[in-house]
């Protein structure tokens, strides 16, 4: 979802927790969702998805929803403040299992995502920070694909 995003040129930010909630077709209450919202609230000030430490405990039970933890780790990354988010940045091709040309032009969104940042300071340099460090990666990767990094 979050790659479909990229390529309709939307940036998002959130929190995913593990919990109990009810709901129905008109409300939605429980600790679970309270919890989601205070993630997004107050940690996820940059468009990244945040999991909450139940989502990360859920990865490495053996009931888990991912085969293993090897799974999970393929697209997640602890961030700078040990928060743990979905990496559509360096982890994309394991999240995209597309043509490598979808993956050059989602690099290439996320380029101008990032530049029509530019006034949000906070927001701009993450961004910038997290693609850049993706497309060294991505160069190592795939030599004959196009990238540019972001000054």
């Amino acid at each position: 979802l979050l790659a479909e995003l990229v390529l309709r040129k939307f940036l998002c930010r959130g929190g995913i927790t593990y919990g109990k909630i009810i709901h129905n077709d008109k409300i939605i209450f429980g600790p679970a969702f309270i919890e989601a919202y205070n993630l997004e609230k107050n940690k996820a000030t940059v468009p990244r998805i945040i999991l909450d430490k139940s989502i990360i405990d859920l990865g490495t039970n053996k009931q888990s929803y991912f085969n293993d933890n090897e799974e999970l780790n393929s697209i997640i990354t602890k961030d700078s403040d040990d928060y743990y988010y979905i990496d559509y940045f360096l982890k994309i091709e394991n999240i995209v299992v597309e043509p490598l040309s979808k993956i050059e032009n989602h690099f290439n969104l996320l380029k101008q995502l990032t530049m029509d940042c530019l006034d949000i300071k906070e927001k701009f340099v993450w961004l910038k920070e997290k693609y850049n460090k993706s497309v060294q990666e991505a160069m190592t990767k795939y030599r004959y694909l196009q990238f540019q990094m972001i000054d």
